[in-house]
């Protein structure tokens, strides 16, 4: 089985570092073949050029894909179109999975592989992106996940929680 990890950065550079490195130390069940694919909104830091270089240096199999300014839809669009994964997995460059994060998601799909299954994972904001008051309202209530509304749930509505975190 394949998988596409796509992250949309936008100058990034301070906390792709600790995405990446949280990334590339995940353990992986072994019948799965991990693609990292990077689409660059426009970035004026130094956000490709790190990502280039962590990329390199960790030897994993990578793209780096580069556009215009257009906004973070357009950036994973545009991976999501690069993409020839049996799996997608979503991942926000600010997002700094914990240990297992990503075995949890491709096991889900291994014990699920219809078409129609997704698998929902939480955030948690690491201390170290020094969440504002509104990404922990985001996670508690907010539009864009709303946990709090969905303990204990085997299955929810896409229309709300289907979110690129």
């Amino acid at each position: 089985m394949t998988c596409d990890v796509i992250i949309p950065v936008f100058n990034n550079a301070k906390v792709l570092p600790l995405t990446l490195k949280a990334l590339f130390h995940q353990h992986l069940p072994p019948h799965w073949k991990i693609k990292i694919i990077i689409s660059d909104d426009g970035s004026t830091d130094d956000t490709v050029t790190i990502a280039r270089q962590l990329c390199d240096l960790s030897g994993r199999n990578h793209q780096i894909i580069t556009g215009e300014h257009a906004g973070a839809a357009r950036a994973r669009n545009r991976a999501l179109n690069q993409s020839k994964a049996d799996i997608v997995f979503l991942l926000g460059a600010d997002i700094i999975l914990r240990q297992n994060a990503l075995w949890s998601h491709l096991n889900f799909h291994s014990l699920n592989p219809s078409l129609n299954q997704a698998a929902l994972g939480i955030v948690i904001w690491d201390p170290r992106v020094c969440p504002t008051p509104l990404m922990e309202w985001m996670n508690h209530g907010g539009s864009q996940n709303d946990y709090d509304n969905i303990l204990g749930e085997v299955s929810v509505d896409p229309n709300h929680y289907f979110y690129g975190s």
